[in-house]
């Protein structure tokens, strides 16, 4: 499959900014609790809180029943017990659907397990030096 996430080399020292802790050594724990943070749709930052791993048997990938949507591609998802990056969003399940009565779009919810991917960040240890 394609990655949906870029790494960049910085060309220098960054000063002012503590680095966000990898977990680079273990797989999350199954059912594991988990947020995420990031910009859905452009929109100033947001916070989507008690989450967790709903299946952690992909070698690549583990879901979650996080709260995203469009545009949160790349956002850094934490375990929410060791606050350490577990993974990188990077699919998820569909947002919207049309309400054909009231000729508009409405946020999809779902009930249960759920569907919203992210790659496991061990998987950037052959691109780390």
């Amino acid at each position: 499959g394609q990655s949906d996430f870029a790494l960049i080399q910085l060309d220098r020292e960054v000063k002012l900014r503590t680095p966000l802790k990898l977990n680079l050594t273990k797989k999350i724990a199954d059912e594991a609790a988990v947020f995420m943070i990031g910009h859905p749709f452009g929109m100033p930052l947001t916070y989507s809180p008690n989450a967790f791993v709903t299946d952690n048997s992909p070698e690549h990938l583990f879901t979650t029943n996080l709260d995203s949507f469009e545009g949160n591609s790349g956002s850094p998802v934490f375990n929410a017990k060791t606050f350490e990056v577990e993974g990188i969003l990077v699919n998820g399940q569909e947002d919207f659907v049309q309400d054909s009565e009231l000729e508009c779009y409405r946020n999809k919810t779902y009930e249960g397990a759920g569907g919203e991917g992210a790659t496991r960040i061990q998987d950037l240890l052959p691109f780390l030096k």
